[in-house]
């Protein structure tokens, strides 16, 4: 019998597979309960309705004897889609369970070795909004907790590194990947305050 496996690909047909009892218990996404009460409440009273939705389910369900459950067509890179799958299938000790909010301590005292490693070197090759993006599309909580926990670090770190806000403001667009919207006369606006603000309250920031 042909094992049960949740594909994901993406726009270069790069493809991972995981375990369906596996993405089941990770992937939000793949949790339609809800969808399927719904459906089944609104046809309660419709016999035809029911009788043609029990023959889908069973084609359905043939269907998903020869082709696994699947999300196609991703805009996310193979790496993405191998950290995501190689994230997945670490075993359960591996993967921290919960990450407290607001995290009041260093991450590396919270997390494994192996997912801060994982995170370091998704934001040294420049994946890791990516990464989070796909955790957060696939459902996967695990994995979007510890991608935001790092990022939210890194943040800090990177604000108090700067020599001022403006640079620092810049730092942090260019790590989250984001374009500053503000035009150039505004940013010149925006410094004149910073710098007034400063030099009323060299603590203000």
């Amino acid at each position: 019998m042909q094992r049960e496996v949740f594909r994901i690909s993406n726009r270069a047909k790069h493809a991972v597979e995981v375990p369906l009892e596996t993405a089941k218990e990770l992937f939000g996404i793949l949790n339609m309960d809800a969808v399927f009460n719904a459906a089944k409440h609104d046809n309660d009273n419709d016999k035809d309705a029911v009788e043609e939705d029990q023959a889908s389910h069973s084609s359905a369900e043939n269907a998903a004897d020869t082709e696994p459950l699947k999300a196609e067509d991703l805009e996310y890179s193979d790496k993405v889609l191998d950290v995501v799958c190689h994230y997945a299938m670490l075993p359960r000790s591996d993967r921290t369970e919960s990450i407290p909010r607001p995290l009041t301590q260093d991450l590396k005292r919270v997390v494994t070795a192996e997912e801060m490693e994982l995170v370091t070197t998704a934001e040294k090759n420049d994946y890791l909004v990516d990464l989070l993006n796909c955790a957060m599309f696939l459902r996967f909580q695990q994995l979007t907790a510890l991608c935001a926990a790092y990022m939210a670090m890194r943040i800090e770190e990177i604000s108090k590194a700067a020599p001022d806000i403006m640079t620092g403001a810049q730092r942090i667009r260019d790590f989250m990947h984001m374009e500053n919207e503000w035009t150039e006369e505004e940013m010149v606006h925006l410094k004149a305050e910073m710098d007034y603000a400063k030099s009323v309250d060299p603590n203000v920031y």
